[in-house]
């Protein structure tokens, strides 16, 4: 069986026996974590901030980081759902909007797709996620099982909601208000609508209290995968 690794690696300590931090003590610990493991202190991107890759390094880099930018909304999402508290929903709604922006779409993962673009990736391909290392996308995906993990102690319920084709104003936004092109993403086939979403969500929060909706994947009757769409002519 495999196990996600531990928020704070190394030798795990007795829970049941430890003391627990005061306010001061656990933002000094947590802090010192950030400053001693923060990504940017890993030799790769040493070696990336530096000049000293090559660029297929950097283009391999670009290709898999685009599916944790584009997973964090996602997750974002899924913990606000659970969230009862308005201005603690608000701040983190704040999250999915610097990801992907508001209604312009002008958010952190355009500007990534740009970067991809200057490297000379097809931006199709680099959203259909082909090219991704499986490392990759298993790293992303233990984040909620590492959640759900780390807080069924406190008994906090994570899902993870994985929605194919939804038909939303994004097209239009992706095409820069071109209607033919948003209208061609869904061309031949019946797409999702939010409200299909909406009632997942709404199911899922009404369960039981003992029950937990770990996963689940909502596509539309003539897509197998992000690539696979079965269209009418």
């Amino acid at each position: 069986m495999i196990m996600p690794a531990p928020f704070y690696p190394g030798q795990q300590k007795d829970q049941n026996n430890s003391i627990p931090m005061s306010r001061k003590q656990f933002i000094s610990a947590l802090t010192k974590l950030g400053q001693e493991m923060y990504h940017s202190l890993h030799p790769f991107h040493k070696l990336l901030h530096t000049g000293k890759l090559s660029h297929g390094q950097v283009q391999a880099w670009a290709l898999n980081r685009y599916y944790y930018q584009c997973s964090i909304p996602r997750k974002d999402l899924t913990l606000m759902a659970r969230i009862d508290d308005v201005e603690l929903r608000l701040e983190w709604r704040s999250r999915v909007i610097d990801h992907e922006g508001d209604i312009d779409g002008k958010g952190g993962i355009k500007r990534y797709l740009q970067l991809c673009e200057r490297l000379d990736l097809n931006l199709n391909y680099v959203k259909s996620c082909k090219g991704l290392l499986p490392a990759s996308k298993f790293a992303v995906d233990a984040i909620s099982k590492g959640m759900r993990l780390d807080l069924n102690n406190f008994n906090i319920k994570v899902t993870s909601i994985n929605p194919g084709l939804v038909e939303t104003e994004f097209s239009m936004i992706r095409f820069k208000n071109n209607i033919d092109k948003a209208r061609n993403v869904y061309k031949g086939m019946q797409p999702l609508k939010a409200n299909d979403i909406a009632e997942i969500i709404d199911f899922i929060i009404k369960r039981p209290d003992n029950i937990c909706i770990s996963d689940i994947s909502i596509l539309p009757k003539s897509q197998a995968s992000s690539t696979v769409i079965k269209r009418s002519d």
